[in-house]
Order: C-alpha cells, then sequence, then structure tokens
C-alpha cells in the first residue's frame, strides 16, 4: 500500500467517523431537546394562562420554531470539523435549559 492510498484511507476512515459521532450526537439532543421545551414552555404556559390563552399559543409556536431553527442552522455545519458539530448541537439544548430556568425563577417569585 502507498502512502498516498494510506493517507487517502485514513481520511475517509475520520470523515465517517465523524459523520456517525455527530448523528449518535445528533439523535441524543433531540431526545433531550424534549426536556429542554418542557423547561421553557411551562412558565410560559403558567404565565400566559394568567393573561390569555391566545399569547400562549403564540409563544409556544415561537419557542419551537426557535429550537428547530437553532438545530437546523448547527446542522448545516457539520461539514466543518473544526467547530466540533457532535458537541455543538448540544447548544440549543443548553440555552432553552437556561432560558427555562430563568423564566422558572421568575415565575415563582411573582
Amino acid at each position: 500500500m502507498t502512502m498516498t492510498r494510506i493517507f487517502r484511507y485514513r481520511a475517509r476512515v475520520e470523515e465517517s467517523f465523524a459523520e456517525i459521532a455527530f448523528e449518535i450526537s445528533r439523535r441524543v439532543a433531540l431526545s433531550f431537546g424534549t426536556f429542554a421545551l418542557t423547561m421553557t414552555a411551562l412558565p410560559l404556559a403558567i404565565a400566559a394562562h394568567r393573561r390569555e390563552p391566545a399569547i400562549g399559543f403564540g409563544l409556544s409556536i415561537v419557542v419551537v420554531f426557535s429550537y428547530f431553527l437553532l438545530v437546523t442552522s448547527i446542522d448545516s455545519q457539520r461539514a466543518h470539523a473544526a467547530v466540533h458539530p457532535e458537541i455543538l448541537i448540544w447548544l440549543p439544548n443548553l440555552i432553552f435549559v437556561v432560558l427555562g430556568a430563568m423564566l422558572w425563577r421568575r415565575t415563582l417569585r411573582q
């Protein structure tokens, strides 16, 4: 086997490993996404229920749309190995869990 073939094989194996790692991480992150969305949606539902039901429905649509917009934009970065997309796919979950914790704190104060 020549050195050129070895390097081609190595690049192909690393590329497939990166794709597999991203796919596994994406599936697990999307599973935990329901928890992140629930953490954000419940305080909004409690606060909106006190005001008007239509506002709660509108807020839930905005929350879900923004979550999947973030996931889709990160999914499009999977070809750039420098940004580690297998770790970056967890960013929407982190953002929405932190947002949910802040909203819970605000809701419990009221």
